[in-house]
C-alpha cells in the first residue's frame, strides 16, 4: 500500500536544483526559544534546533557586518514536505533581486508534527534575528529590516505568525512586511476557485492516509482537538482588526489566475481585511506556487522581480513612499521585448468577480451531483 506522505516528500525532493555558482549557502542551526510556547505547547517540545541556511549572492560574505535587510523564508509542501533545498530556485533569486540575504528555514513537518510546533519553529528564527542569543556571534537586526516570506503553506506559516504577534504578543513588533506566494489560506477549500481550477492546477483534490490521519483529523499537521477553521490554521477565517496595537505589516500576495487557491487571496483581501495594507498581483494562466518555475518562466522571474521591489520598499521607509492598497491582473503582453513583455491591469470589480465565481462553483457542483 502506497504511503502518501512518503511519496510526496519524495516528488517535492525532485525539486532540488542545482544553485549558480556564485551563491554563497551557509547552513545553521537555529536555536528553538524556551520562553515562548504558543498555545501551551510543552517545554519539551522548545528543545533542540531549527536547520537553516543563509543565502547571499557572492560566495564569501562578512558576517560581522549586517545586511541591509533580511528574508526569513519558509517552504511549502504542504506542511508535509519541501526543504531549504527543493525552494532555492526561489530563494537565490530573491537574495540577488532584493539585494538582501535570506535566511531559509526548515521547520517541523507533519505528520510526526503537528500545530503548533511549524509556528514555534518560525517564531523561533524571527527572534533569533531581532534578539540573537546571549553570547552568540549573531547580528542583531531590526524588524523593520526583516519580511517574512513563503510559499503555499509557507505563506500560511508567515501569516499565521504575524496574526500569533498581533493576536497573542502585542510586545513583540511586526516585520517590515510579508511577502506571499500562493498562500495556502484556507485548509477547509471553501473558495469557489478550488472547484472551478480544478481540471488546470496542479493540486490535487484531497489526499490523506490513514496510517498517518486519523478519521477526525482534516489535515496532516492539525491536531484532532482544533477547528480547521480556526484562524491559526486557516488565516481565511481571521479578521482585520483596526484597534490592534500590533497591527499587521504591509502584505503582498501573488496568485495564477488558473490555481486552486486563487480566491483565498481576493476573498482575505475583499471581505476579511477591506481597508488593510495589501496588494494582491493575479498572474494570468499560472497554477500554484508557478514562482518555482522561474528558471523557465519569464513571467515567474517577473513575479520575484516584483517581489523583491516590495522587500526594498517596505524596509526603506525613510524614502517616504506610501504603500497602495490594490489589486492588479499580470498578464503576458505577447510583445518581444523583455522590458515590456508583461503587461500590470486593473482588476475587475472584485465584489461582481466573487459573486460571479461563486455562482459558477456552485452550478458546476450540481452538475456533478446530478451524474
Amino acid at each position: 500500500m502506497k504511503d502518501n506522505v512518503i511519496t510526496g516528500r519524495s516528488l517535492m525532493a525532485l525539486g532540488q536544483l542545482p544553485k549558480p555558482v556564485h551563491v554563497g549557502i551557509k547552513k545553521v542551526f537555529i536555536p528553538r526559544r524556551t520562553d515562548m510556547l504558543p498555545f501551551g505547547m510543552d517545554v519539551a517540545d522548545a528543545q533542540g534546533s531549527i536547520t537553516a541556511e543563509w543565502i547571499d549572492t557572492a560566495l564569501s560574505v562578512d558576517e560581522s557586518k549586517p545586511s541591509e535587510r533580511i528574508i526569513l523564508y519558509a517552504h511549502g509542501g504542504v506542511y508535509i514536505g519541501g526543504s531549504r533545498k527543493t525552494h532555492r530556485q526561489v530563494t537565490w533569486r530573491l537574495a540577488k533581486y532584493a539585494n538582501a540575504r535570506v535566511l531559509s528555514i526548515e521547520y517541523r513537518l507533519a505528520p510526526e508534527n503537528k500545530f503548533p510546533l511549524a509556528l514555534h519553529d518560525m517564531l523561533s528564527c524571527y527572534m533569533y534575528l531581532i534578539d540573537p542569543p546571549a553570547g552568540s556571534k549573531a547580528v542583531k537586526y531590526r524588524p523593520d529590516q526583516i519580511v517574512f516570506s513563503g510559499d503555499s503553506s509557507g505563506g500560511n506559516l508567515c501569516l499565521v505568525s504575524s496574526l500569533f504577534l498581533r493576536d497573542n504578543n502585542p510586545t513583540i513588533p511586526q516585520p517590515a512586511g510579508l511577502a506571499l506566494l500562493s498562500p495556502w489560506l484556507d485548509v477547509t477549500h471553501s473558495s469557489p476557485s478550488f472547484v472551478l481550477n480544478a481540471q488546470y492546477d496542479i493540486l490535487p483534490t484531497k489526499t490523506e492516509d490513514k496510517r498517518h490521519m486519523s478519521e477526525d483529523e482534516g489535515q496532516y499537521f492539525v491536531p484532532s482537538h482544533m477547528d480547521l477553521q480556526d484562524p491559526m490554521i486557516s488565516p481565511l477565517f481571521s479578521k482585520e482588526d483596526v484597534n490592534a496595537t500590533n497591527q499587521l505589516p504591509p502584505i503582498l500576495m501573488q496568485v495564477g489566475d488558473a490555481e486552486r487557491l486563487r480566491d483565498e487571496t481576493i476573498i482575505l483581501f475583499q471581505e476579511q481585511y477591506p481597508t488593510s495594507k495589501i496588494r494582491v498581483e493575479v498572474y494570468e494562466d499560472m497554477v500554484h506556487t508557478f514562482h518555482l518555475f522561474a528558471l523557465a518562466q519569464p513571467i515567474a522571474q517577473f513575479s520575484l522581480h516584483n517581489i523583491a521591489e516590495f522587500v526594498k520598499q517596505v524596509t526603506n521607509t525613510a524614502n517616504g513612499e506610501p504603500f497602495e492598497r490594490k489589486i492588479v491582473r499580470v498578464n503576458n503582453a505577447d510583445k518581444k521585448k523583455k522590458e515590456d513583455r508583461f503587461e500590470i491591469v486593473d482588476f475587475e470589480p472584485v465584489d461582481q468577480f466573487l459573486h460571479e465565481e461563486k455562482v459558477k462553483a456552485a452550478e458546476l457542483l450540481m452538475k456533478d451531483l446530478m451524474k
